[in-house]
């Protein structure tokens, strides 16, 4: 399937410039972008993908009073630009559509474009997988690409909200079609529960996963993402040769440098890196930093109060 893999989002409210927002998902390891046809940058993202070799879906957020029109538009865009698929983005407004609506964008969508694969994004929480939107949408798509975004679902971050988030979304594989979850890099919603999203992917085999969104994730956030492209188990990550290992790690290790008094960080990122560590000469340097920031710590140079609670008991070389 065309959605297989890691993705991620674009958005026309945040400013990154296409090529940016390309080397991005260059260095996570995506396997492609998902664009929204309208905006601004749209063409010049997707002549940014094809320079890098990157593959590109369009989107767009779909309403039901222009259904037709927005199925022609979305069409008309896969064809243009020889994309891998067609993601109908159906939220809130759809609740209380017409029933015939989204037959409607749906029959647009295949008289234009018959050999296209879509996908569609969109809540399936409280039962919303059996409003009629949804039901037309599953006899016809490839796969759900259900939102999953923990921090919008639960705000107030309770106990377990990542993966409450999870179960909520109705993220299984429904009547036969995979699920490909949309998950949350944006709003602030931090690298550790970045991490733990990620981390809810794995364990549950899922094929594919998308982010929401490349530009509006933080350094910490995208490192995360970064760093999962290399975790062992991942069914879609390629291996990384010695040279690549030794380029990562210096570029997180100087990434690291510049985060003073967030060990708590420091912490996550050098548990993460030694997951992917292959060769002696990569651990070897990860550990003389490691050392390095544990003696400043031991001299108090940080502070203690933003450590995890484990930092004490960790020893210096990731024992």
């Amino acid at each position: 399937m065309r959605a297989e893999g890691p993705w991620g989002w674009t958005n026309n409210y945040a400013v990154m410039p296409p090529a940016q927002i390309v080397e991005r998902a260059k260095q996570a390891g995506l396997r492609g972008l998902i664009l929204k046809v309208f905006d601004p940058d749209f063409e010049a993202t997707v002549a940014e993908c094809q320079k890098a070799g990157l593959e590109y879906a369009v989107e767009n957020y779909v309403y039901p009073i222009r259904a037709a029109y927005e199925g022609k538009w979305l069409a008309e865009a896969y064809n243009r630009t020889n994309a891998s698929f067609i993601v109908v983005n159906a939220e809130v407004e759809w609740e209380t559509a017409p029933s015939d609506a989204m037959g409607s964008l749906l029959s647009a969508i295949v008289s234009l474009a018959p050999n296209a694969e879509i996908y569609a994004s969109v809540d399936m929480r409280g039962g919303r997988n059996f409003l009629g939107y949804q039901e037309a949408l599953r006899r016809v798509i490839s796969g759900w690409m259900p939102m999953v975004y923990p921090l919008a679902f639960y705000p107030s971050r309770p106990e377990g909200y990542v993966e409450s988030a999870f179960r909520d979304a109705v993220i299984d594989s429904r009547d036969g079609l995979a699920a490909f979850p949309t998950i949350q890099t944006y709003g602030d919603i931090g690298f550790n529960d970045v991490r733990r999203e990620l981390e809810e992917v794995l364990n549950r085999g899922l094929p594919g996963v998308s982010f929401y969104t490349i530009e509006h994730a933080t350094d910490e956030e995208w490192h995360q993402v970064e760093l999962a492209m290399r975790y062992k188990g991942w069914p879609w990550s390629a291996p990384l040769s010695k040279p690549d290992l030794d380029v990562l790690l210096e570029q997180l290790v100087g990434r690291i440098k510049t985060h003073e008094n967030r060990l708590d960080y420091l912490l996550w990122l050098v548990q993460d890196i030694q997951k992917g560590l292959s060769h002696a000469a990569t651990a070897e340097m990860l550990g003389s930093f490691q050392g390095l920031a544990w003696q400043e710590y031991q001299e108090g140079k940080y502070e203690r109060a933003k450590y995890p609670p484990n930092w004490d008991d960790l020893d210096p070389m990731g024992g």
